[in-house]
C-alpha cells in the first residue's frame, strides 16, 4: 500500500500533463492572434506582390490594348489619320460633298451671267432718191431724177458680239402718179452688219450685203439688183437685261442700193428698233 501511495502523485502528474498539453496544441492552433501575426506579413506580403505585378502589367496591356483598337478600327472606320494627326473621310464623302457644293455654285453662276440671245426688228420711214443717167432707163421712167418714200422693215441677230446679219424688207408708200415720183414696188436685200459702239452707248453698224429693187410709175419700171451698203446710228431709248420687255433704240442712217455711171439710188432713213431677249 505504501508502495502505491508513493507512485499516486506521480501519476496524478502525469495524467494532468497529458490533459494540457493537448489544450496547450489546440489553443495554439485556435489562436486568432497568432494566426493573424503569423499570416499577415505572408499574406500582405503576397497581396504586394500581386498588387506589383498588376500594376507593372497594366500599361503594358493598355497599350497593347489601345494599339490593338486603333488598329482594329483604322480599316473599318469612315477616316484615315493624316500628318499633323487629323482624320480624312476615308470614303471621299467630304470631298464628293464639296465638289457638289461647288458645282451646283458654278452652275448657278453660270446661269445667272449667261448672255440672253438677242432678235432684233425694226421700223424705218425711207426717203428714196434715184437719177438716172442712161437713155434707155430714162424712157423707161420718163425722166431722170425721181423721189419715193417706202416703209423699211428689218430683222435681225447678232451671229457674233461684233458681227450680225439682217434681212430688210420694203414696202411701198408712194404710188407714183407725179411726174417726179415713183413708186417703190420691190425692195428686199441680205446683209451682214459690223457693229461697234461709240461713246459706251451710241451704236454705230455699217451693212454690207445684196439688194433687189424694183421702181414703178405710170410710165414704165426699172429694177435693179446690186451690192449694197449702208450706214446706221442708233441711241439707246431703254436697255436693260435683266428685264423681259425688249430694249428699244431709235435711229437713222442711209442705205446705197445702186451706185453706177447709167444710175445711182439711195435712200436715207429714221426709225425705232426692238431687242428681244431670248
Amino acid at each position: 500500500m505504501k508502495m502505491h501511495s508513493a507512485y499516486a502523485p506521480l501519476g496524478l502528474l502525469l495524467l494532468a500533463a497529458g490533459f494540457a498539453v493537448p489544450a496547450q496544441a489546440q489553443d495554439a492552433a485556435t489562436d486568432p492572434a497568432a494566426t493573424e501575426s503569423t499570416t499577415t506579413p505572408d499574406a500582405a506580403s503576397g497581396e504586394s506582390t500581386q498588387n506589383d505585378t498588376a500594376d507593372a502589367a497594366t500599361p503594358a496591356d493598355s497599350g497593347t490594348d489601345q494599339a490593338a483598337d486603333s488598329s482594329a478600327a483604322g480599316p473599318d472606320s469612315t477616316g484615315t489619320e493624316a500628318a499633323g494627326g487629323e482624320t480624312a473621310p476615308a470614303d471621299g464623302s467630304a470631298d464628293a460633298g464639296s465638289s457638289d457644293t461647288a458645282a451646283s455654285d458654278e452652275s448657278r453662276s453660270g446661269s445667272a451671267s449667261r448672255e440672253p440671245f438677242y432678235v432684233y426688228g425694226g421700223v424705218d420711214y425711207a426717203f428714196l432718191s434715184t437719177s438716172l443717167s442712161k437713155d434707155s432707163l430714162k424712157q423707161a421712167l420718163g425722166g431722170d431724177e425721181f423721189d419715193s418714200d417706202f416703209y423699211r422693215l428689218r430683222v435681225g441677230t447678232r451671229l457674233f458680239p461684233s458681227i450680225g446679219i439682217e434681212a430688210q424688207f420694203g414696202v411701198k408708200n408712194e404710188d407714183g402718179n407725179a411726174s417726179d415720183k415713183v413708186e417703190t414696188n420691190q425692195m428686199y436685200g441680205l446683209y451682214v452688219v459690223p457693229t461697234g459702239n461709240l461713246f459706251r452707248f451710241l451704236e454705230v453698224s455699217a451693212p454690207i450685203g445684196y439688194s433687189h429693187l424694183r421702181l414703178e410709175n405710170n410710165n414704165g419700171s426699172v429694177k435693179f439688183d446690186s451690192l449694197s451698203f449702208g450706214l446706221n446710228v442708233e441711241f439707246p431709248v431703254y436697255v436693260n437685261p435683266e428685264s423681259r420687255f425688249p430694249d428699244v433704240r431709235i435711229g437713222g442712217g442711209g442705205v446705197v442700193y445702186y451706185a453706177e455711171r447709167e444710175a445711182r439710188t439711195y435712200s436715207y432713213h429714221a426709225g425705232v428698233r426692238l431687242d428681244f431677249k431670248l
